[in-house]
């Protein structure tokens, strides 16, 4: 038979590797964003997204913009498209690690109360698996909804709807992210997710699956509802600017006061009005011209 207290202390040890294993990967994740946020401001570097005529010299890990003649319409157009896949792909590394540093913080209590269980398993000789298997689920699903991001910023940009690394032009499409983030906050389907992000313990026992696949399942199905509570917050970064490291931040910490603090919910239908409020104002200042 176990000593409790050394099992109580084998349990705080794991979880301590645990978390401070998921604080290097978000300090990371910010790092990242961070040199690239003051790279980006210092240089003001358009020309790395590839969305001029220009076709896209890769030497070693740095992209230069040049303009170049082509002896022929094909081989110009090869050089467009891989300039373009190229861009898609530097959105998508962007997208990612964003959403790793933002999305990581308020996650952490669920993947600890995972890691609980799972060493009470197999302290106990039930089947365990690798809690970065249950990891590996979220960050699967992040990767996804990164991607679909780059994507979209990738079409707006196409369009001229959107400047490379900037915000949209369109004062009342910013207005419209603005208005549908307000309303999505009032929405039964945001409180839904919010529900299950905020009871770690009641999630996993209600939704417990065995085996690594079933652990994967768990973390990606998870981060699907946690995801759900924030994406057209996410998508406000449209709005004000997708390396906007400010914007980033104070996103960070609402989802992590959000899905902790007492009485969430009251704490969405403010920010929910108060984003309203400024749609409202916008638009408004758009009719009468205060806005170009």
């Amino acid at each position: 038979m176990s000593n409790p207290t050394i099992t109580e202390n084998t349990l705080y040890r794991d979880r301590l590797v645990i978390f401070a294993v998921l604080i290097v990967i978000c300090a990371a994740s910010w790092a990242y964003l961070l040199v690239q946020s003051s790279f980006l401001d210092m240089t003001g570097i358009q020309t790395m997204q590839g969305m001029h005529m220009g076709d896209m010299a890769v030497s070693g890990n740095h992209m230069v913009a040049q303009e170049t003649t082509m002896p022929n319409m094909d081989r110009s157009m090869k050089s467009i498209t891989f300039g373009q896949l190229v861009a898609v792909g530097f959105l998508a590394v962007m997208w990612i690690i964003m959403m790793i540093g933002m999305m990581v913080p308020s996650t952490t209590g669920m993947v600890l109360a995972f890691s609980g269980i799972n060493k009470k398993r197999r302290d106990a000789g039930l089947p365990f698996v690798s809690t970065l298997i249950f990891v590996s689920g979220y960050l699967a699903l992040w990767a996804a909804f990164g991607i679909a991001c780059s994507l979209l910023q990738f079409l707006l940009q196409q369009t001229g709807l959107m400047q490379p690394m900037s915000a949209l032009n369109d004062n009342k499409l910013v207005a419209f992210i603005y208005l549908a983030a307000g309303l999505f906050q009032f929405s039964a389907f945001k409180q839904m997710c919010l529900n299950h992000c905020r009871s770690p313990m009641a999630y996993i026992m209600n939704h417990w699956k065995e085996g690594q696949v079933g652990a994967f399942t768990m973390g990606w199905a998870h981060g699907l509802y946690c995801v759900g509570c924030c994406w057209l917050l996410m998508a406000l970064m449209f709005a004000v600017g997708t390396m906007n490291i400010h914007v980033m931040a104070a996103l960070t910490l609402y989802f992590l006061i959000e899905k902790a603090a007492p009485r969430a919910d009251l704490l969405a239908r403010a920010v929910g009005a108060g984003l309203i409020i400024y749609a409202i104002w916008l638009l408004i200042g758009g009719f009468l011209g205060v806005f170009s």
